[in-house]
């Protein structure tokens, strides 16, 4: 399985930073119309765990994520969490995600 660039993750304090109120008020909007088009196609709200791999713990978080999954026996026999497993384990031994300032094509 390949990394795949598929969320956009920004700080808050990084966003009231950098945006006018104008643009501020624009993002809101903007993000309120994207969670209205997933509620109108009855598409959950998802909520994510994000790990910064910059972070001295995070090494030990993900081992912890990783072996927490490996073992729950609600998700050993799905397909998808197999694959997330295996990219995991390619990013312990060796590569690393890089941070990308474009957005997503």
């Amino acid at each position: 399985m390949k990394s795949q660039n598929k969320y956009t993750i920004f700080k808050v304090e990084d966003i009231k930073a950098a945006l006018s109120a104008e643009e501020l008020g624009q993002l809101h909007r903007l993000l309120q119309k994207v969670h209205a088009t997933r509620v109108a196609q009855n598409r959950p709200t998802n909520r994510y765990f994000v790990l910064n791999l910059t972070d001295p713990f995070a090494r030990a978080a993900l081992d912890a994520y990783v072996q927490a999954a490996e073992t729950d026996p609600q998700v050993k026999g799905n397909p998808c969490v197999q694959e997330i497993l295996l990219l995991l384990r390619d990013m312990l031994f060796g590569s690393r995600l890089e941070c990308d300032e474009r957005l997503p094509d």
